[in-house]
């Protein structure tokens, strides 16, 4: 198993020696520093590395610290000994004496923490060690410890997914913090490389329009930018992504550029309207699971609320990496919180009954982020700008229309819509600004899910395939997204995830899309605009009866019936599962990715209607594989059926990839490649 840490300047470390105390509620941890002096990498390699000052020097991202990969039970071995004398026993005689591995870091000259790491090992554990637990803890805004991520190798502290109040003390570096955080036994721990695409030329062979749609084909040089490694931490019952931190691999086999000189790249482009946009969103507002993927992104559920009190990241954490002087900002879901909000929205249709359509599914997504992210803040819940947004919504059909519904009232300037809105008016300025995220996230994950199917058509393989999305947009059609959105106001370009780059134009009117899929092996693809219109038509686009989806869940659900009629017949649990569900609303379900972490929940909360323990009518968990596919659609607006691709293809982790992909919008991007089947209908 490798993991990847950061380091200080690729060198430094702190070496930590202590104790580690822990009952059932409680976790200590208890470190001093093993020597003043930082430890050095070097001292945890085989040997010294004789490229390593060429390699600092052609990193393409320059940060305050790094990262540095290595075999986890090799790290372990080696700092223990480096620990190597500590003496055995703590104060209370109970701890365990354990070796540490800690960076944190720091803005400059300022004592604010954005994150710190801590390794925690049992030095004599043998080989095969099962017993690895993991925190990850998100204090409040404002605080000198916005995060702390912690893993602890061979230290059994009997932790299944609960709360523990725990302490963690290094004597030395002056923290002393005390907190509560679940402690998860971890059953897999993964990482995901992060790359930064560059094209550095490109030489057209062929190119046709279709519908409004431009789609091209040639050579390109392409460059590829190593920029990190996202940490997954996943056990039965819940999971975390630790936040992307910028990586280097010490012995020099994850070299940090790579250039592709003959690589095949494929091109579609496609201008947009603000009024298709905005006709695009109202559908898919209405539609269940589109709506559910547009409001999951931090993109919308991070800003839209921000003049109502509710700032910062919600579904996902943003780092911002700097590759060659270009700034990209690296984005790392936030999965209890996606959990949290998840939970809220996909409950029984009884509880909340008084409510229909839109209007509830918004209010019910309020509450939800207020719950999981600002219960605590100044957050505003009044929820009569959702009234007026959904009335306008539903009886404009024009984005100009919607505006100038929202707007009867305003006394101010109608036609010069200003970021001062937020203070003066923060419920109009929210209903304002949240339809232009909902387009601009739209327009993001639709051209995402639509780059996927390009490769697919052109058969690109996993280990060949590198993506870039550039997207222009207009300050005429989207006037406050830079409100809510500051480096778009500061610079007018961003770029996210080595993937999407983002520009903000004053001059210009409409959307403006171009999606680059890249073989990086240079082969050839015949026929890619018929083999990409016949993924469109399977999907259920240009009015196809066929959706191979929607097709997969039948099939599956007519195969679980039998085993399911016969498990039911003589358990209880079961059978009151399948009701539960079934009266839970399909539309808004979760991917199945997430669901899973959902599932004991959804269990526990039967058995206590049941009047059940635990330990009544105990099954075993693959029992429940039986039930809850019947309720739960196997493609939540995106699966590898349709838009998401292989794992390690995208840049992504695979559930992360699944939110930010959406199968609707993707089929809406590529709808005027339809009229390829009308064409040949006539001729």
């Amino acid at each position: 198993m490798k993991i990847y840490l950061p380091a200080y300047r690729y060198r430094h470390f702190y070496i930590l020696s202590g104790f580690v105390t822990s009952n059932s509620t409680s976790l200590t941890i208890d470190m001093n520093l093993r020597n003043i002096e930082q430890g050095s990498i070097s001292d945890l390699t085989a040997g010294l590395q004789r490229s390593i000052e060429r390699s600092i020097d052609s990193s393409p991202v320059k940060e305050l610290d790094y990262v540095v990969a290595f075999d986890m039970s090799y790290l372990v071995s080696k700092l223990c000994k480096m620990c190597a004398g500590t003496k055995r026993g703590s104060p209370s005689g109970s701890g365990v004496p354990v070796c540490g591995y800690y960076v944190e870091r720091r803005r400059l000259n300022e004592r604010w923490r954005n994150y710190g790491i801590l390794i925690l090992a049992k030095c004599d554990v043998g080989e095969g060690v099962r017993d690895i637990y993991a925190f990850v803890k998100k204090f409040s805004s404002g605080s000198d410890k916005p995060w702390i991520a912690g893993i602890l190798y061979g230290i059994n502290i009997g932790a299944q997914g609960r709360d523990m109040n725990m302490r963690i003390r290094i004597d030395g570096l002056g923290i002393d913090d005390s907190f509560v955080a679940v402690v998860s036994s971890v059953n897999y721990l993964s990482s995901y490389p992060r790359t930064y695409t560059d094209e550095v030329t490109f030489s057209s062979e062929s190119s046709t329009s279709i519908g409004g749609i431009d789609m091209e084909d040639g050579t390109a040089v392409v460059e590829l930018f190593y920029l990190g490694s996202i940490l997954s931490v996943k056990s039965r019952s819940t999971g975390a992504f630790m936040p992307v931190v910028v990586h280097y691999d010490v012995e020099g086999s994850s070299f940090p550029r790579s250039l592709h000189p003959v690589a095949r790249a494929y091109k579609l482009r496609r201008s947009v309207s603000a009024d298709e946009l905005y006709s695009y969103v109202k559908k898919a507002l209405t539609s269940g699971m589109p709506a559910v993927k547009l409001l999951m992104q931090n993109l919308v559920a991070g800003r839209a609320l921000s003049a109502l009190g509710c700032r910062g990241w919600v579904t996902e954490r943003e780092i911002v990496a700097s590759v060659y002087g270009n700034e990209t900002v690296i984005t790392t879901p936030i999965l209890g919180r996606i959990l949290c909000i998840y939970r809220r929205l996909y409950t029984p249709r009884a509880s909340y009954r008084g409510y229909n359509g839109l209007n509830s599914l918004l209010k019910r997504w309020l509450e939800a982020v207020k719950e999981c992210k600002c219960k605590s803040s100044d957050f505003s819940s009044s929820q009569g700008w959702v009234d007026r947004f959904v009335n306008c919504l539903e009886t404009s059909g024009k984005l100009s229309e919607f505006r100038q519904c929202l707007l009867q009232n305003y006394s101010g300037n109608i036609r010069r819509l200003e970021c001062s809105l937020m203070r003066s008016n923060p419920e109009l300025f929210t209903a304002l600004v949240f339809v232009e995220l909902l387009m601009l996230s739209a327009l993001i994950i639709g051209a995402h899910g639509a780059s996927h199917l390009m490769a697919k058509a052109a058969g690109i393989s996993s280990r060949d395939f590198a993506e870039m999305i550039e997207i222009e947009i207009c300050a005429n059609d989207f006037p406050l997204v830079k409100c809510v959105w500051h480096q778009l106001e500061d610079v007018g370009d961003v770029s996210f995830d080595g993937v999407i780059k983002l520009k903000y134009d004053e001059g210009c009117k409409g959307v403006k899309v171009q999606i680059s899929t890249y073989d990086l092996s240079g082969a050839t693809h015949t026929k890619f605009g018929e083999r990409l219109l016949k993924l469109v038509m399977e999907l259920g686009g240009c009015g196809s009866a066929r959706d191979i989806c929607n097709y997969a869940w039948i099939e599956e659900k007519r195969r679980l019936d039998r085993a399911f009629s016969i498990l039911v017949a003589n358990n209880t649990l079961l059978g009151e599962l399948d009701r539960h569900l079934g009266s839970m609303p399909q539309e808004v379900a979760p991917p199945r990715d997430l669901f899973r972490f959902m599932l004991g929940g959804i269990v526990g909360e039967v058995r206590r209607r049941l009047g059940q323990t635990a330990q009544q009518q105990r099954l075993p968990r693959k029992l429940y594989q039986y039930v809850w596919p019947r309720h739960v659609p196997s493609c939540a607006d995106g699966c590898h059926l349709c838009v998401q691709v292989p794992r390690m293809m995208c840049v992504y982790s695979p559930l992360h990839e699944e939110l930010r992909v959406s199968k609707s919008a993707s089929l809406w991007l590529l709808e005027p490649l339809c009229s390829m089947v009308q064409s040949a209908a006539e001729t």
